[in-house]
């Protein structure tokens, strides 16, 4: 039952094989200031027991257990299905890589509250192991070169990243949206798996007519590309070639999706010289895997039905 009279607000974390990860984020949502939000932490198939060590050092969550890996997006979708069901009024995806200041979700939804025409809003995150340095202000977005630009990425705070503003599209890394919008555009696109589901759900929030926030004042600290980062330097680098598939494929799935006619020319373009450059660097290091992974992404999204 409520007492406090607040909205309830449904944080909902993926888990899979990232026990430490997770434990961090959840010991830094118990300082949470806000009075009624609860904590759903969906176990993707983890081999490593972890869900079952989180539902029993956390006895607040309420543990939902996929049978596969369903991705960023499906195992969000799983906790977003058990909010809608429950009712909740408001739902948060949050990166289980992340740690949070007290006051960041009462920060939030003060915003919310006051203003009808925010369907969704974010917070200002910094990196979580280099916390004077910027991670995301915000998402903007240029038509006429598709591009999705990370605002303020890498750079020390100033004094235009701390700007309540609109934003163009909201980072799945911490996202907050009102649970009667969810109802009416649906989930995470499913296919998509991980990256430009967060940019798309953005637009599809944006194309009802809601305007989307960024609130500075609340913080974040994020352990950025956890999941598909090796700690060593092997032949293709650090990061898996899958991250370059799914980055590819998702992306040119975005730009048909959301690009008008009129700037296909420029986009093509644009495109043609970034994934060209891409091919050209990882000829340059002999990365012949991500190579193949990144065609294979380009053709899927370019041709691929049913996303």
């Amino acid at each position: 039952m409520n007492f406090t009279g607040e909205p309830s607000v449904a944080i909902i974390l993926v888990n899979w094989n990232s026990y430490t990860h997770t434990r961090n984020c959840l010991i830094s949502l118990r300082k949470v200031s806000y009075g009624n939000y609860k904590i759903i932490v969906v176990d993707n198939a983890s081999s490593d027991k972890s869900g079952d060590r989180l539902e029993s050092k956390f006895e607040e969550i309420v543990l939902l257990r996929n049978e596969k890996n369903l991705g960023f997006t499906g195992g969000n979708n799983t906790g977003i299905n058990f909010a809608l069901e429950n009712g909740f009024e408001y739902l948060m995806l949050l990166n289980n890589d992340t740690e949070v200041l007290p006051d960041f979700l009462s920060l939030m939804m003060e915003r919310m509250k006051a203003d009808k025409e925010i369907g969704a809003i974010q917070p200002k995150f910094y990196f979580l192991n280099q916390k004077e340095r910027i991670w995301n202000a915000g998402g903007r977005f240029h038509p006429f070169l598709g591009l999705t630009q990370t605002i303020g990425k890498d750079e020390p705070n100033k004094a235009k990243y701390d700007q309540y503003k609109e934003v163009d599209w909201i980072t799945g890394c911490c996202f907050l949206v009102r649970s009667e919008i969810i109802e009416k555009i649906g989930g995470l696109t499913d296919k998509l798996f991980i990256y430009y589901e967060d940019v798309d759900w953005s637009f599809k929030i944006r194309e009802l007519g809601y305007k989307l926030y960024i609130e500075p004042s609340s913080i974040v600290y994020h352990e950025a590309g956890m999941s598909h980062k090796k700690k060593e330097k092997g032949k293709e680098g650090y990061l898996n070639p899958i991250v370059h598939y799914l980055n590819a494929r998702n992306h040119i799935w975005f730009l048909r999706k959301y690009i008008p006619w009129y700037y296909s020319v420029p986009v093509g373009l644009y495109s043609l010289f970034k994934y060209a450059g891409y091919f050209a660097y990882f000829l340059v290091r002999g990365r012949f895997i991500k190579i193949k992974f990144m065609f294979r992404g380009l053709k899927e999204g370019l041709f691929l039905k049913g996303i």
